[in-house]
Parts: structure tokens; sequence; C-alpha cells
């Protein structure tokens, strides 16, 4: 026989186990109920970080690229678009940058072991645009040097558009064409982007641009601006893949970053950029770069 002590020791004992597994029970339906939320959820290991220049996405190109890469992989792709997609990237907020090639952001970039050597993925298209009338014939060339000349022999005039790539462009053809900047049928009025499409419609002259800019302008303004000539190789603007690399941001998704540069770089996601067509355009503005030179 039990002594009532005895009794409400057992007793005593009997609720604390009660209460531990009561805890128990408790902290299991947490865990599971984290766990339910959290599989609704893109793991972190899945997502890679995209930080870019602002045309392939403005253009719908990366859309078109990416759904299917989605599709595939079960990645998720988050693009954050910039003029400067590097501070994004040294802020520790990018897994893969893509940008032109050559351009100072992205040679200092990789100069300075913050980036992979970048691999080329493709190229837009800038354009000779004028009136539609194009009374310089220059629809009718074969390069943008002879565009240059009709220019030139018909008394017609180039505004410059102040950017550095279509500066040095410029620069570059007409000393191939054997014409001077310095003559009357080019006229640098300190211009650029859609203040100097404005200027050279003013003008009834012609400006180089960005296809896909000059579009988007096309799109908000009435103008009598059109695309005449973009089929020249000179005319394409080049961009290329880096990824930063772990040891300086450590917390960089590295491993998707790989997958989705392999999708890019791939035959069939190159010949899909070669099919592109931007919306409100029959012309092909996106060419495969990625190729195996």
């Amino acid at each position: 026989m039990l002594k009532k002590g005895t009794i409400m020791l057992i007793t005593t004992g009997h609720n604390k186990w009660v209460k531990l597994l009561h805890r128990f029970c408790l902290l299991l339906i947490t865990f599971h109920l984290t766990a339910c939320a959290q599989s609704t959820q893109m793991p972190a290991s899945t997502q890679v970080r995209l930080a870019v220049v602002n045309t392939p996405q403005d253009s719908g190109l990366l859309t078109y690229l990416l759904a299917e890469f989605e599709a595939q992989t079960g990645h998720q792709v988050i693009v954050e678009k910039s003029d400067d997609p590097f501070a994004i990237a040294l802020a520790g907020n990018a897994d893969m940058i893509i940008s032109h090639y050559g351009k100072a952001g992205m040679a200092e970039f990789v100069a300075d072991g913050y980036g992979s050597w970048p691999n080329m993925v493709f190229a837009n298209q800038a354009a000779l645009i004028g009136p539609k009338n194009d009374p310089a014939r220059v629809g009718d060339s074969s390069s943008l040097a002879e565009a240059f000349r009709a220019i030139a022999n018909n008394g017609q005039t180039l505004i410059a558009n102040n950017n550095g790539g279509i500066s040095a462009l410029t620069e570059l053809v007409s000393t191939a064409s054997g014409l001077s900047l310095d003559s009357d049928w080019y006229r640098d009025l300190g211009v650029s982007k859609g203040r100097a499409i404005k200027v050279a419609e003013k003008e009834h002259a012609y400006v180089i641009w960005g296809a896909i800019p000059f579009l988007t302008f096309q799109a908000k303004h009435h103008t009598e601006m059109a695309i005449l000539f973009s089929a020249d190789p000179l005319l394409q603007r080049i961009m290329a893949i880096t990824r930063p690399k772990p040891e300086h941001f450590p917390a960089t998704n590295t491993k998707a970053a790989k997958i989705l540069e392999t999708y890019l770089l791939s035959t069939a996601t190159q010949t899909k950029i070669m099919r592109f067509r931007a919306a409100g355009s029959d012309h092909q503005l996106w060419w495969p770069a990625g190729r195996h030179n």
C-alpha cells in the first residue's frame, strides 16, 4: 500500500512528463507548419539574381528567353535592370551580370578580380535613322561607310548623338570613308538620345541611335523619323556575361548562375536570340554572340 506522499510524488512526476510531451508536440507542430510555409516559397538556392543593362529587359528579349529556362530547370530569375549593373553586383545583390563587352564597367569589374572572365552572349543593334522619305537614299547602302558617303555627297546632314559608343563608331566610319567630321555634312549640337532624334527631325537630318530605344521613342511620340539602315556588323553592340566571384561575394549563388550561363550560351538559346523580334519591328535587332569561335 502506497503512502500519501508517495502518490503525490508519482503524480508530480507524471505531470512533468505530460508537460514535456506537450512541449515536444508543440515543437513538432511548429516545425511542420514552418516547413509547409517554406515549401510554398522558392528556395534561395534556386534563385538567380540577374543585374543587366536596360535594353535586354526593355526589348522583351529576357522575358522571352528566361520563361523557357525557368520551366526547364525550376529556377527563378530575378531581373534588376540598371544603367550601372555593376553597382548592384558590388553591393552583393547579383549572381550574374550582363552588360556591354569592353565598356569601362565590365573591364574594371573583371580586371579588379571581382568577376569571372566574360563570355559574350548576344549583341543588340544600333541603326541609322532618318526622314522616312530618305533623301540621301541611305537605305540602298551596303555598309555604314557607304551610307555616310551618301549623306555627304547628297548635301544632307548627320546629327551627332553624344554617346560614347556612337561617337567612337562615327569617328571610325567617317575616317574609313575619307570624310572629315569638321565638314558641313556632320553637326555636333551637344544632344543625345531622344533629344538627338528630335533635333534630327527638325533639321530633316540623319542620326545614329540604338534601334530598340528608338522604337520605344517612336511608340511614345509622333515622329516622321524611321530606321533606314542597320545591315552592318559595326552597328552591333556586343554584351557579355560575368559572374561575381564567391571569394569576394560569399552570398552569390554561383551554382545557379552557372546553370543560367550554360543555358544562355547553348545552341538552342542562341538560335532563339537570332529569331527574336521586338514588338513593333520586323528588323532583326538581336544577334547571337555566344558562338564557339
